[in-house]
C-alpha cells in the first residue's frame, strides 16, 4: 500500500508458466502505461477508447478472426511498449517472461477518482 501519492505504479507479476490461464491477461483499460519486457515475448492485442472493453474471455480462446478488429503485435525481449490512457489492452506470455509495467497517474486522474470515491463517504 503506498502512503503517498505516485507518479507512477510498478507492478511486478511472476505466475506459473505451465497455466494458460497465468500465462494472459483479458482485455482491460486504464491509464497512460510502459510496459518493459526485460525476457520472453508476449503477444499484445490493443482496442482503442471507443471500443474499449473489460472481456471475461481473452482473445487466444476467442474463434478465429473474432480479434480482427484489434491491434495484434509481438513485443519481445528489450521493446518498450507505451500503452496511452483508455485504450483496451490484452497480453499473452507467449514465453516465460519477466517485465516491468508502470501506470502513470496525473492530476485530473487523482482528482477524479479521489471525487468520486471520497465524495459519497464525506460527513
Amino acid at each position: 500500500r503506498l502512503e503517498e501519492p505516485a507518479e507512477a505504479l510498478a507492478t511486478v507479476r511472476s505466475p506459473p508458466a505451465a497455466s494458460l490461464r497465468a500465462r494472459l491477461r483479458r482485455f482491460h483499460y486504464h491509464e497512460h502505461a510502459l510496459n518493459a519486457l526485460l525476457h520472453g515475448r508476449k503477444r499484445w492485442w490493443l482496442l482503442p477508447p471507443q471500443d474499449a472493453v473489460y472481456s471475461v474471455r481473452h482473445p487466444a480462446a476467442w474463434p478465429p478472426g473474432a480479434a480482427k478488429e484489434a491491434c495484434s503485435f509481438i513485443q519481445k525481449a528489450g521493446d518498450v511498449v507505451f500503452k496511452p490512457t483508455n485504450w483496451a489492452h490484452a497480453v499473452l506470455n507467449e514465453e516465460p517472461s519477466i517485465g516491468a509495467a508502470f501506470e502513470f497517474l496525473d492530476a485530473y486522474i487523482v482528482a477524479s477518482n479521489s471525487k468520486r470515491v471520497i465524495e459519497p463517504y464525506a460527513t
